[in-house]
């Protein structure tokens, strides 16, 4: 028969950092840049546009390396600036063809609507809890840029 362990105590390890309480901020933001990777996932099972698809994907790819960048792998950070760079390029663009916004979204005018909201807020989520940590300028950035990206493409849809 199988021993049931008695759980870790509420603690985790980093690539860098052991014993990391799992109520640090830290910890809970890799947990909504998780949950954002798996919403986005979702979404791309909604996108039919295989361009559209394409870029959910590298938003995906990119989360996930800002996770490592977070977790101490410092190896993705040249990647992910670079990434951000180009993202901001990309959102200059998108914004130049949609009409200016002076009103909050409420959420509800369609499945991928509300899906790309959720992505949005849970990275949003994410870097509130990464500014309040010390979190790489580049991952900061790149997780404001995303969710700014995820808005515009959700007003589009």
């Amino acid at each position: 028969m199988t021993k049931l362990s008695k759980g870790d105590k509420g603690i985790t390890n980093t690539l860098t950092k052991k014993n990391v309480r799992k109520s640090s901020d830290i910890i809970k933001t890799l947990a909504f840049l998780d949950e954002a990777v798996c919403f986005t996932g979702l979404l791309r099972t909604k996108i039919r546009p295989y361009t559209l698809n394409k870029n959910l994907e590298n938003i995906q790819l990119n989360i996930m390396s800002a996770s490592a960048v977070l977790a101490g792998d410092k190896n993705s950070l040249k990647e992910l600036k670079e990434y951000t760079e180009n993202l901001t390029k990309i959102i200059s663009q998108l914004e130049a063809r949609l009409p200016k916004r002076h009103s909050f979204i409420v959420p509800g005018k369609n499945e991928q609507e509300c899906l790309f909201n959720i992505v949005r807020t849970k990275i949003r989520t994410a870097e509130t809890y990464c500014a309040s940590t010390k979190c790489s300028p580049v991952v900061k950035q790149f997780l404001n840029k995303a969710s700014k990206y995820i808005y515009l493409l959700g007003i589009k849809v």
